[in-house]
């Protein structure tokens, strides 16, 4: 809830609740949302924690994962912009795979994403090789 991580940041060096947590087009902290990695410490165990119609936000850094993380239920993920840096810039950067189902929506903003795609085989899939989302 808003006031157990207000109360978690006034633990860690005294900080404030974040401005760009505040002022994020999903209206701030709710009920249910996960910032990573204050409350969990990587990306895919945010996303299987967090409620249906959630929000998931990303401090700056460089998160990576092996595996597919599925996805089948309505989110929204977040990252920690920097208005200091260019387009793109300064932006949490995921890179893994993600296998988004048939419940999944949502939306992703303020985030890099590196695809990774299996190493094409002779044979398998329309084109050679399966080429998937990141």
């Amino acid at each position: 809830s808003e006031q157990e991580y207000r109360a978690r940041l006034k633990g860690v060096n005294n900080r404030v609740p974040d401005q760009w947590i505040e002022q994020s087009d999903r209206g701030g902290l709710q009920a249910g949302d996960i910032v990573v990695p204050d409350h969990i410490p990587n990306v895919p165990q945010a996303i299987a924690a967090a409620p249906p119609g959630s929000t998931v936000y990303i401090r700056n850094g460089f998160y990576k994962w092996e595996g597919v993380l599925v996805v089948q239920k309505p989110l929204h993920v977040r990252g920690e912009p920097n208005p200091d840096e260019g387009p793109g810039q300064g932006r949490p950067t995921l890179e893994g795979r993600w296998l988004l189902g048939q419940h999944s929506s949502g939306s992703f903003k303020h985030v890099n994403c590196i695809a990774r795609f299996n190493k094409p085989e002779q044979g398998s899939g329309p084109m050679g090789g399966e080429q998937g989302p990141p």
